[in-house]
This record gives structure tokens, sequence and C-alpha cells, in this order.
């Protein structure tokens, strides 16, 4: 008679979640970790603060318009995304409205932001943060 066993990696696999790759990640800083991690990314929503503008009558359009808030780390500009509500402390999250958008939407908006020369992406910025520069995006998206 034959017996068959699951492989330990597909069980930890399907028990950890996104906050869990992550906290890997940061642990170990290896090639197999970030790319665990990019594949849940590319998977994940997460959470991004806006800013609500009203557009003025020289656009001749009505309405409010979101303008995403980026954050600055000395000369670096980042656009911010949070895994999950909790990792936002209660402070920055009173002072925004916040979406919940697909990680490859955030990807793309980054790469557009022309007001300020953006690096990249920073996921959870007050709390063990990990920051994507625009060139892993495509690794992201290919994944």
């Amino acid at each position: 008679m034959f017996q068959f066993f699951k492989k330990k990696t597909a069980k930890k696999e399907q028990t950890m979640n996104l906050s869990d790759y992550k906290k890997e990640y940061l642990r170990e800083k290896t090639t197999e970790s970030i790319e665990a991690l990019f594949k849940e990314l590319k998977q994940a929503k997460v959470w991004v603060p806006f800013n609500p503008n009203l557009l003025d009558e020289s656009d001749e359009q009505e309405g409010v318009r979101l303008k995403p808030d980026i954050l600055r780390k000395g000369d670096d500009y980042f656009y911010p995304c949070f895994l999950t509500e909790q990792d936002i402390p209660r402070d920055y999250y009173d002072r925004f409205s916040w979406l919940q958008l697909p990680l490859t939407d955030c990807l793309s908006v980054a790469e557009e932001i022309g007001e300020f020369p953006v690096r990249g992406i920073v996921l959870d910025a007050f709390s063990d943060p990990v920051e994507i520069d625009k060139g892993a995006f495509e690794v992201i998206r290919q994944l």
C-alpha cells in the first residue's frame, strides 16, 4: 500500500498571509523571500491614502479628484501602501480618505506621478516598512 505525503512547504504556504511573507522577507532578505512576497503582492489589495481635491472651473469639469499622499524620506519620495488597516497609525488614518486598490494599480499610479520624483512604493511606512523601487515593478507584474 502506498502512502502519499504533502510537502511541508505546501502546508506552510497555505497558512501564510501577506503580512507573514513581508515579515519573512524582512527577517531573511533572500531572493526566495522577496520573490514569495512579490508573488503575493501581485494578487493583493492594499490600502492607499488620498486627499480629495475639488476640480476648479478652468478644467471645465466639476467634482472631486483624489490625489494620493506621497511620503518623503530624505531626498526620496514614495507612494505609500498599507497591507491592512491595522498597519496604519490612527493619526495618519484620520487625515485622509482611503481606498483599497489592487497593488498592480498602485504600481501604475506611482509610475505616472509627475509632481514628485517618486522612487517607488513603500509598504507599511510606519511599521516594518518595505521599500520597492520602480525598477522592481516589472518583476512583480511578470510573476
